[in-house]
């Protein structure tokens, strides 16, 4: 019993994750793109490599 119930867990995680991961890539592929209509995604992207890179 205990190891069909840590299979459906196991499952349950491995789908969340999944979803969340397409999610956001997809999240970030839509803000990307409204990004580069604004012209200022070099400028946001040279701030985040400064911010990275204290």
């Amino acid at each position: 019993m205990l190891i069909s119930v840590e299979k459906v867990i196991y499952i349950l995680i491995l789908m969340v994750l999944i979803s969340v991961s397409l999610g956001v890539s997809i999240e970030f592929v839509t803000f990307r793109k409204e990004i580069m209509k604004k012209n200022t995604f070099n400028k946001s992207f040279h701030s985040v490599i400064r911010h990275f890179s204290r």
